[in-house]
Parts: C-alpha cells; sequence; structure tokens
C-alpha cells in the first residue's frame, strides 16, 4: 500500500493529497477526484476546482 500524505485541504474542503511517484490527488469536497502529475498541475488543477464551485 502506498503512503499518503495531505498536502493542503481548503476551507471549501478540497483536497491534494500525494500519493507518490510524482502523482497527486485533487479532490473536491463531493470526492470528485483527478490524479495529477507534478505538484505545480495540482495546485493548478485545485485553483480550477475552487474557481468552479464560486460560479
Amino acid at each position: 500500500m502506498a503512503f499518503i500524505s495531505r498536502v493542503c485541504q481548503t476551507s471549501k474542503g478540497s483536497t491534494i493529497d500525494a500519493i507518490g511517484q510524482g502523482q497527486y490527488r485533487v479532490c473536491n469536497d463531493r470526492s470528485g477526484c483527478t490524479v495529477k502529475t507534478g505538484l505545480w498541475a495540482a495546485y493548478e488543477a485545485l485553483r480550477e476546482l475552487e474557481q468552479r464551485s464560486v460560479r
């Protein structure tokens, strides 16, 4: 089993988890998740999720 480490959690409930091998799982508060390669790509995906939830 891979070691999963929480990188961040926003006040809206979105999260980024490091899942190993340079992969990051980005999830919204409704458990809709995507996997991104690289932390920058994960932060960009999180930013897009947060902006969509505002509209």
